[in-house]
C-alpha cells in the first residue's frame, strides 16, 4: 500500500523533454491558480454572490486555488495540489454550463477555460510533478538516508 501512494504521488519519468514540458505546465496552471485565488481573496462575498454559494465556501474555494498554485509551482504534493483545482474546475464547468454559457464567448463568460484548467490538472494529478520538483528532491534526500541508516545499522561482514 505504502509503496502504491509512493509511486503514484512521485512516478517516474526519465525522459527530459517530458520533465521540461511538466515544469512548464506546472508553472503555468501554478501562476494562474495564484491570480485566480488571491483575486478572490480580496472579493469573497462577491465571488460568492456571483456563483450563488456560501462565502465560507467561497473562501474555501480560494483557499484551495491559491495554496494550490504555489504548491504546483514548487512542485510539493503535486497530484494533491491538481486534484484539489480539479474540484475547482468540475464545479466552474458545471454551473457554467448549467447557467448556459457557451464553450468559447470572445465576449463574455464560456467554460472553455475552466475546462481547460480541470484537463490540465488531470493531467499534473496523473503524472505527478516530475524530477524537476520539490517532491522528486525530497524523495531523493529520503531514499539516501534510508540507504545510509540502513548501511549503519548492518553489522560489517
Amino acid at each position: 500500500m505504502r509503496d502504491k501512494l509512493r509511486t503514484w504521488i512521485f512516478p517516474e519519468v526519465i525522459n527530459t523533454r517530458l520533465a521540461l514540458a511538466l515544469l512548464i505546465l506546472r508553472f503555468f496552471v501554478g501562476i494562474a491558480f495564484i491570480q485566480h485565488g488571491s483575486g478572490k481573496l480580496t472579493h469573497p462575498s462577491e465571488f460568492a454572490a456571483e456563483f450563488g454559494i456560501p462565502v465560507w465556501l467561497g473562501l474555501a474555494t480560494m483557499l484551495t486555488q491559491f495554496v494550490g498554485g504555489i504548491l504546483l509551482i514548487l512542485g510539493a504534493l503535486t497530484p494533491l495540489a491538481a486534484l484539489g483545482i480539479v474540484g475547482t474546475m468540475i464545479t466552474a464547468t458545471f454551473f457554467l454550463i448549467q447557467r448556459g454559457e457557451p464553450f468559447i464567448n470572445p465576449s463574455g463568460h464560456s467554460w472553455e477555460n475552466s475546462a481547460f484548467y480541470l484537463t490540465a490538472g488531470l493531467c499534473l494529478a496523473l503524472s505527478g510533478a516530475g524530477p524537476w520538483s520539490l517532491d522528486a528532491w525530497l524523495l531523493v534526500v529520503r531514499t539516501i538516508a534510508l540507504t545510509l541508516a540502513a548501511s549503519l545499522i548492518q553489522p560489517p561482514p
